[in-house]
C-alpha cells in the first residue's frame, strides 16, 4: 500500500470519527425550554394607563397587582365533538357521561418552544363562557328540537367561529 494511500485512510477514519462523535452530540436531549414569563399586572403601569379625568375622584382605579394575581387559575377542560342527530356514533353519549373532566393544560409537559406556542394557541382558542349553549341539552341536540344555527351560533360564541 502506498504511504499516500494509508495517509488517505487515516484522515478518512479521524474525520469519520469526528463526524459521528459531532452528530451523537446533537442527537443528545436538549435542554427543556423555560419561556420568561412577565408579569402581566404592574400597579405603576396600570396607573400610567389611563389619562386621568378632570375630576380626579372620578377617574377609575384599576385592582392591585395582589389582588390580580390571588384570582384562580381558570382550567381547560377537554372538549368533545357535538354530533348532529344521526351522525352520533353508537356508544357515545354513553361513553361522554363516562369521561371525567380532564384538564388538557399541563405546564409539566411543555419540554419545547413549539409546546409552548400550542399551549398558548390553545388557551387563546378555548371558550371563556358558554353562553347559550350551555343552555342545550344533549337530548334537546340529538333530538333535533334545537336548530343547527342555534348551535353553530352558540358555537361560535364560545370558540370564535362558526364553522
Amino acid at each position: 500500500m502506498s504511504l499516500n494511500r494509508v495517509k488517505f485512510l487515516v484522515l478518512l477514519l479521524v474525520t469519520s470519527i469526528f463526524v459521528i462523535q459531532k452528530s451523537e452530540s446533537t442527537l443528545a436531549i436538549a435542554p427543556t425550554f423555560s419561556p420568561t414569563i412577565p408579569r402581566v399586572w404592574d400597579d405603576a403601569e396600570m396607573t400610567a394607563l389611563q389619562l386621568p379625568l378632570v375630576d380626579s375622584t372620578a377617574s377609575p382605579k384599576q385592582i392591585p397587582s395582589d389582588y390580580y394575581y390571588r384570582i384562580p387559575i381558570r382550567t381547560i377542560y377537554k372538549n368533545y365533538p357535538v354530533y348532529e342527530p344521526g351522525k352520533e356514533p353508537a356508544g357515545y353519549l354513553e361513553w361522554l357521561k363516562q369521561q371525567k373532566p380532564e384538564s388538557v393544560f399541563d405546564t409539566a409537559a411543555l419540554k419545547t418552544e413549539a409546546d409552548w406556542i400550542r399551549a398558548g394557541e390553545m388557551v387563546f382558542d378555548s371558550p371563556i363562557s358558554y353562553g347559550d349553549i350551555a343552555q342545550i341539552t344533549a337530548l334537546e341536540i340529538r333530538s333535533g328540537t334545537k336548530s343547527s344555527t342555534s348551535q353553530k351560533q352558540g358555537m361560535a360564541h364560545c370558540h370564535g367561529s362558526a364553522t
